[in-house]
């Protein structure tokens, strides 16, 4: 209940004061408001990139708009427009009423995951353990995502309650565990299908999933769980075969140009000539599909896309970069310099009648985004090497849930759900170079913060509690 109080008493000031704080739109916004009925107003039109627009106008006519992201995000973004038309207006929709919508469920992790790593012991330790969930999970870099209409604030709640569920099972926090595991599949499953570049990740979550066909309690519920694990192997499936045509231009361009021939010592119209690609393009280093000044070949026109978009690929992006392995490490450790940056550089924090200058940025209970960043390893091969200590630490408690079958298995469950959250935090960077090259790092690199972050706090939490080597279940004590 701290914990919650304290995210409430910082978080909603943030959020919902006269003047609301959050995430300007970066350009993408219009991907989900018109299919959604929603439009910016003419006020507003302006504001792209500087300044958080409050206020969204709802379509009053029929939608001609097509849909053209398929998401669990547009869900949530219908559930905010009904309670603004409740509550507020049927004609202006307030951007604090996506907030809401985010805010409430996002207490109620807080309070789950608080209690799992707790153990429901009320001392010193577990009080300091519950300061320490709200310092790093309620940070404003995380929480400005909520007054958005980027996706990534769902994907945040539900991967951090899908966490919360699968350690409460573990540690025997409740009694009926069926509900804690359904919980948790459909978390993963919106999870995955919140946002198309999260369907690589459903994979990771596959790891994590086999700690519950490990489970000595859980055999005689083994085809559930693989019925589970098979509906989120399916889930990224379906989210990554949805990807517009469209979409996939864009990224492949933003790869080309951001990555292949952005970080080239040599010359790289000689080098993209010898990939079959015209070296002029080479001009095209440093640019983006949608420029906000002059571009000196314009992305969307048939000759860019005859000639460039429709002969590169992924597994172009990926050939180029295994016979130029050293820029592609280069690009890797510049993604690990950006992996601690969860708050865009790109877009301000304020909206305009604030007061607040374009592009101003929130320093309001942001100390462990500047703690991480001073202190995290800007080195890709740092998190290789993380990885290896990580499966060795948590081996010991592993090996004694095994030694001593335990029913729930809370080492083997913590065991894969660490390793499942690197394989994250190695895969996101990798994925976003080759899908994206260095645009817009902060934000595809998201997820791969979170899972660090949980991963810290897991293995402070349960140090403390002395259960790193060795869990002692309730009947023991």
């Amino acid at each position: 209940m701290l914990a919650v109080i304290l995210t409430i008493l910082i978080v909603g000031p943030l959020l919902f004061s006269n003047n609301p704080h959050g995430y300007a739109d970066n350009g993408d916004f219009w991907r989900v408001i018109y299919q959604n009925g929603l439009y910016p107003s003419r006020k507003g039109v302006g504001d792209t990139y500087q300044y958080v627009l409050q206020h969204y106008n709802i379509m009053q006519y029929f939608n001609e708009h097509p849909t053209v992201i398929h998401s669990s995000q547009n869900g949530l973004v219908k559930i905010a427009i009904w309670i603004n038309e409740f509550f507020y207006s049927k004609t202006v929709f307030d951007i604090r009423f996506m907030g809401v919508v985010y805010f409430v469920p996002f207490c109620g992790t807080i309070y789950f995951l608080t209690e799992a790593l707790t153990l429901g012991k009320r001392n010193f330790t577990n009080y300091f353990i519950a300061l320490l969930v709200v310092f790093v999970f309620a940070d404003s870099s995380f929480t400005l995502y909520m007054n958005s209409l980027f996706a990534e604030a769902g994907g945040y709640i539900f991967m951090l309650l899908a966490a919360a569920m699968l350690l409460l099972w573990s540690r025997r926090r409740y009694k009926k565990n069926w509900l804690l595991i359904l919980t948790y599949f459909i978390c993963v499953i919106l999870f995955v299908f919140n946002k198309q570049q999260n369907a690589p990740l459903a994979l990771s979550f596959l790891v994590i999933s086999m700690s519950l066909l490990l489970a000595q309690g859980l055999k005689k519920y083994r085809i559930y769980i693989l019925s589970g694990m098979l509906a989120i192997l399916v889930t990224g499936i379906i989210t990554f075969l949805l990807i517009p045509k469209e979409f996939n231009d864009i990224n492949m361009y933003q790869s080309f140009a951001n990555g292949v021939v952005l970080y080239n010592d040599a010359d790289p119209g000689k080098q993209i000539e010898k990939e079959g690609i015209n070296g002029q393009f080479s001009l095209t280093r440093g640019g983006a599909y949608n420029p906000k000044n002059y571009s000196d070949i314009m992305p969307p026109e048939k000759y860019t896309e005859k000639h460039l978009t429709n002969k590169i690929n992924t597994f172009w992006i990926v050939k180029y970069y295994v016979k130029h392995f050293t820029q592609f490490k280069r690009l890797l450790d510049l993604a690990a310099e950006d992996l601690m940056a969860t708050q865009p550089q790109a877009v301000g924090d304020y909206t305009r009648q604030s007061g607040a200058k374009p592009y101003k940025q929130v320093k309001y209970f942001t100390g462990f985004r500047i703690l991480m960043r001073a202190l995290f390893p800007q080195k890709f091969s740092f998190l290789i090497l993380l990885t290896f200590t990580l499966a060795f630490v948590n081996s010991v408690a592993m090996y004694d849930d095994f030694k001593n079958k335990k029913v729930n298995n809370p080492g083997t469950t913590r065991w894969f759900m660490v390793m499942g959250l690197m394989s994250m935090a190695i895969d996101i960077p990798i994925i976003s170079i080759i899908g994206d090259g260095d645009a817009d790092l902060a934000k595809h690199l998201f997820y791969a913060d979170v899972a660090i972050d949980l991963i810290l706090v897991i293995t402070i939490s349960d140090t403390l509690n002395h259960q790193l080597w060795h869990f002692n279940t309730q009947k023991e004590e």
